[in-house]
């Protein structure tokens, strides 16, 4: 059903991990998980040690320069939060950002099995105790991430020599851009990204005149609010994941029935950024405003 896909064998999985571990015997689960741009694949081996393959996929219309930045960008964010927080992020075993053998996709993370669930914070689906919880330490989690300071906007990356440094976004064309010096730059680019997107979206969504004239006025006016945002212009931003939510959070229940977090995955987005980006509420929590 993915062609993006496609292309990923188990036996390559198999032989990865066995050769990671000197040669100790695993199986691949044939079930896995999978987001927009990754597969997951859990790995067991036979002294029962678990780890995770994830392995990203190999798009045709896609450079290798932007699979490259954001695989490396999102080991470095990972090694970072481990380094410099209590924030649970799975231990990094192997990585390659520009795969070549054949079956492991354009790139792959090995790394530790995380057990834990996602919970569902629908109305109606925890109790109030397990909701609060739930937001108590996703709240953690976010003061964590203000904690640390860049002088610069952009994905965080790591050097040879283990130094970490914020470097530039890389889009699907394979164009860089930044770091940023100020908010106005970073959320100017963002309203330009925002265009192309739309731009990209017309050539093949068809749109009435009044629909476009109306897209074209809240761009336009995206852009006038951009150039305003001068709060904390400049220096001290903090680390954001990008897409912090329930989605990428597991969970899991201690000996009293209480929820707690087990790990933070997905940090593919992450990137310091400006304090009004930071500040958003977790995705797939917000307030529906449906009857209001």
């Amino acid at each position: 059903m993915r062609p993006s896909f496609s292309n990923i064998q188990l036996d390559a999985v198999v032989a990865l991990a066995t050769s990671l571990r000197d040669d100790t015997k695993c199986k691949v689960s044939e079930e896995f998980w999978h987001g927009t741009n990754n597969a997951a694949f859990k790995v067991t081996f036979e002294d029962g040690v678990e780890w995770i393959c994830r392995v990203h996929e190999e798009a045709n219309n896609v450079s290798t320069t932007y699979t490259t930045a954001r695989l490396n960008s999102a080991v470095a964010t990972m090694q970072y939060i481990k380094s410099n927080s209590s924030i649970p992020v799975p231990t990094i075993h192997a990585y390659d950002s520009r795969n070549t053998v054949p079956g492991l996709g354009s790139g792959y993370i090995m790394m530790d099995f995380i057990p834990g669930i996602e919970v569902d914070c629908s109305p109606g689906t925890l109790c109030d105790e397990n909701e609060i919880q739930v937001y108590e330490q996703l709240a953690q989690v976010t003061w964590e991430l203000s904690r640390p300071r860049f002088h610069q906007i952009g994905p965080l990356y790591q050097s040879i020599q283990g130094d970490f440094y914020i470097g530039p976004f890389v889009n699907e064309q394979g164009n860089s851009f930044g770091p940023f010096d100020t908010a106005v730059e970073f959320f100017k680019f963002k309203v330009e990204r925002i265009r192309y997107r739309y731009t990209e979206g017309l050539k093949t969504d068809a749109r009435s005149d009044a629909d476009r004239e109306r897209a074209h006025s809240l761009l336009s006016l995206y852009e006038k609010i951009a150039a305003q945002l001068s709060d904390y212009d400049d220096g001290n931003y903090p680390l954001a994941h990008g897409d912090l939510g329930t989605h990428n959070v597991l969970f899991v229940r201690d000996l009293t029935g209480n929820l707690q977090i087990s790990g933070v995955l997905d940090w593919d987005s992450a990137h310091a950024s400006a304090w009004p980006d930071f500040g958003q509420f977790p995705a797939l929590m917000e307030i529906s405003m449906a009857g209001i």
